[in-house]
């Protein structure tokens, strides 16, 4: 009977894990979806002019995966900085897309990925004076960056990316306005959230 009852129970498990593990959905599969971002908070000092800036940025995304591997949706990214009497403000939105590479049931998924969204921006210098200016300005951002995100839970990971990213600035001085184009690149870190 003993036997008869180990067998059976031996038997059961054998054939529900596999099932209940081929229903566990990818993190990387259709109709999942990714939440991630970063901040940042910062100061620097200028000792020849005694100025120092302090500024707090933030870059949401949220990403659906339309097709395994494959995520779309949008990015956005709010700044303010201060120095001195002066303000900075900034804001953009745009679409973003990224491609997971490696297996659907991993944990270590390399990936590429792209964004494209225009920045608006507005600066306040105060003049001796006592007076202020307005100085607005726009840009087009595109970003694109090689990554890596390793889970370490089931709907946890940590990702690291490089970037790189161009700019095409347009400010606008009273009636006049000037152009110029401007580029970063580094390493990014974070946590990304998969949805599923």
């Amino acid at each position: 009977m003993v036997y008869l009852f180990t067998a059976g129970v031996v038997a059961l498990i054998l054939t529900t894990t596999p099932a209940a593990h081929a229903q566990q959905p990818s993190a990387i599969g259709k109709g999942s979806w990714i939440i991630s971002g970063s901040g940042a908070l910062s100061s620097a000092h200028d000792e020849s002019s005694d100025r120092t800036t302090t500024s707090i940025s933030l870059s949401p995304t949220a990403l659906l995966f339309v097709h395994p591997r494959f995520a779309f949706g949008g990015t956005a990214t709010v700044g303010y900085a201060s120095a001195s009497n002066d303000t900075f403000s900034n804001f953009g939105i745009g679409p973003s897309a990224r491609y997971y590479f490696g297996d659907m049931a991993g944990q270590l998924f390399p990936f590429i990925s792209g964004s494209f969204f225009p920045v608006w921006q507005k600066t306040t210098v105060e003049n001796s004076s006592g007076s202020s200016n307005d100085v607005s300005s726009r840009s087009i951002a595109l970003d694109g960056s090689l990554g890596l995100t390793r889970l370490v839970a089931t709907h946890v990971g940590l990702t690291g990316e490089a970037y790189y990213t161009h700019f095409t600035n347009t400010t606008d001085v009273g009636s006049q306005s000037t152009s110029r184009s401007s580029y970063n690149f580094g390493l990014r870190v974070g946590i990304t959230a998969f949805l599923y």
